[in-house]
């Protein structure tokens, strides 16, 4: 239902357009509502995470991709934002701290958005290991990026010789960077919606949901703490 009316919203603005020019004399979305369904996002958790992380694969391409797939989950960025990810993406501040810099891609429904994410250990590893690969060089991307069909089908195989029974996808990743990588372990909703890139933070949170983990792990030290004043 969702997909299909994420399909109907930018139909909508194209017959809004068209009116607009007088391509068409009438709206034929005035009566149209959307109605979407809320839905829990998939993410990975911690445990799950590590797996991919460390799950051997001998196949140089398929390495790749888990790497590319690890880097979304340590920055957010989306499939997209990798491929086109270069040199001259990556800042340093005054500190030291290295920056993502990048722009979201303009859409029918958004504008093009600048974003910053500072790169995480795990995250600046990686783009230290690809910085010096023929493939990259050539593409001049920090990531030899293979072929989308490619990408697709190794995620699959990565998620079953890691032992995750969950469907990877970027989407899974770049909802994964935004609860488990950030809201869960105490980083604002202000700050994750910029990271991601996000025009409004109404967006960021369908992800506070997730945030319930991290408070019933915190709120068991006060039933111990509770338990222990009665006795």
């Amino acid at each position: 239902n969702n997909t299909v009316m994420k399909h109907m919203e930018r139909f909508q603005k194209l017959m809004g357009l068209a009116l607009k020019f007088g391509w068409i004399l009438r709206d034929p979305f005035i009566h149209f509502s959307r109605k979407l369904v809320t839905k829990d996002r998939e993410v990975l958790d911690d445990a799950e995470l590590a797996l991919i992380q460390e799950v051997d694969l001998p196949d140089r391409v398929q390495a790749i991709v888990r790497d590319m797939f690890i880097f979304s989950c340590y920055t957010g960025l989306a499939y997209s934002d990798i491929t086109a990810l270069s040199a001259c993406h990556v800042t340093t501040d005054n500190e030291g701290g290295i920056w993502l810099v990048m722009q979201r891609k303009k859409t029918l429904t958004t504008n093009e958005r600048s974003f910053h994410v500072l790169v995480l250990p795990i995250a600046l590893a990686l783009i230290q290991k690809y910085k010096i690969s023929p493939d990259s060089i050539n593409r001049e991307t920090v990531f030899p990026c293979p072929s989308n069909q490619y990408t697709n089908r190794s995620l699959k195989i990565i998620a079953q010789k890691a032992g995750v029974y969950k469907k990877l996808t970027f989407h899974v990743a770049r909802h994964t960077f935004a609860t488990t990588v950030t809201l869960e372990k105490g980083i604002s909703i202000e700050s994750v919606s910029h990271m991601l890139g996000h025009s409004s933070i109404r967006t960021t949170q369908i992800y506070s949901k997730v945030k319930q983990k991290k408070v019933a792990s915190e709120m068991k030290y006060l039933f111990m703490a509770q338990q222990f004043i009665v006795k």
